[in-house]
């Protein structure tokens, strides 16, 4: 049986973990931090989290794993069949991980574990911010989800990524021009309708109410294990909201990101 070490506060361990859940692969966890000692050294090279552990051996590193997860447990496909189709779902995921999450994972210290940051680490990434999100959403397709008609790897990737990227954005760069928020809480009976009436909605406590203002460029709900996207455009504001559906659940949880320029 795989082994999945690591820690569940880390969003690449989540990634791997989601990944083993949709398509339906056994797995143990093994609660594990970051170290430098030789027998984690062992195991993993630079002492990072996540790994699994198979058979065969150790593998490092969370797309290196999902890509052998996909070509070893083919049921329950999360990347197409076609090469371009599957190659698009990897663009994503490359331009969700290397430019959005890393650029604000710059900010998790300051947003998260209370350390100081630097003004020009915050203005550099209020700058680039907008641009790579712009960038983000010409590659995306949203018909209905990330990559096009099927449910797919580039799907996970984003529901796990966003939220926390949310929350940094939020706690460091909500005073100034740029920002990414998001607000969890229970849905709307038809939230999609009320996307398409341009309502804007926020949650205050556990209740949804709305504001009238209209919304610029809105994108409605995906699940992490199924779910739905519609897009809505209109110019220079960004507003994405996720429906999401807790993996291997039926309760609803919904998450809500406003990308504000």
């Amino acid at each position: 049986m795989i082994k999945l070490c690591g820690f569940a506060m880390s969003n690449y361990y989540n990634k791997v973990k989601f990944v083993l859940l949709e398509k339906g692969i056994p797995f143990e966890e093994v609660w594990l931090t970051p170290a430098q000692d030789e027998a984690t050294l062992c195991r993993t090279a630079l002492g990072k989290v996540p790994f699994i552990e198979t058979p065969q051996g150790t593998l490092t590193e969370s797309q290196v794993i999902v890509d052998y997860l996909e070509a070893v447990y083919p049921a329950h496909p999360l990347l197409p069949s076609d090469p371009f189709a599957a190659a698009k779902q990897r663009e994503l995921i490359t331009y969700i991980e290397l430019h959005l999450e890393l650029l604000a994972r710059e900010l998790y210290g300051q947003a998260f574990f209370g350390t100081e940051g630097h003004e020009h680490t915050r203005k550099r990434i209020q700058k680039k911010l907008p641009r790579h999100v712009q960038g983000f959403l010409r590659i995306a397709t949203f018909g209905p989800y990330l990559g096009g008609e099927t449910f797919g790897l580039a799907d996970i990737v984003a529901s796990i990524h966003f939220p926390l990227i949310g929350l940094a954005t939020k706690a460091v760069l909500a005073p100034t021009c740029c920002s990414i928020r998001v607000w969890t809480g229970n849905p709307t009976p038809n939230l999609s309708a009320n996307v398409r009436r341009r309502k804007r909605w926020r949650l205050t406590g556990r209740r949804w109410w709305r504001k009238t203002k209209k919304p610029r460029v809105e994108c409605c709900g995906f699940g992490v294990a199924r779910g739905q996207i519609a897009l809505v455009q209109k110019p220079r504001r960004c507003t994405i909201r996720w429906r999401c559906c807790r993996a291997g659940r039926g309760d609803q949880a919904a998450a809500q990101i406003s990308l504000r320029f």
